[in-house]
């Protein structure tokens, strides 16, 4: 079970770099946005964050348990 805990905490923090990389990239290239993909964006980094959140204290919580 740490084991997948471990891997899908990996997959999401790689998705969360490739997101911000992604939004950076698309602000920094100077194109105007539409609102809709801005805020998809937006979605996506919280969906992220609170996945890992999640993840990590799953994990925690797997461990103080063993």
């Amino acid at each position: 079970m740490k084991i997948i805990l471990t891997i899908l905490q990996a997959v999401a923090f790689v998705l969360l770099a490739m997101q911000l990389l992604w939004w950076f990239m698309a602000i920094a290239s100077g194109h105007n946005m539409p609102k809709q993909t801005t805020d998809i964006f937006s979605i996506n980094i919280i969906i992220l964050i609170v996945v890992i959140i999640g993840l990590f204290f799953l994990k925690r919580r797997k461990k103080s348990e063993d």
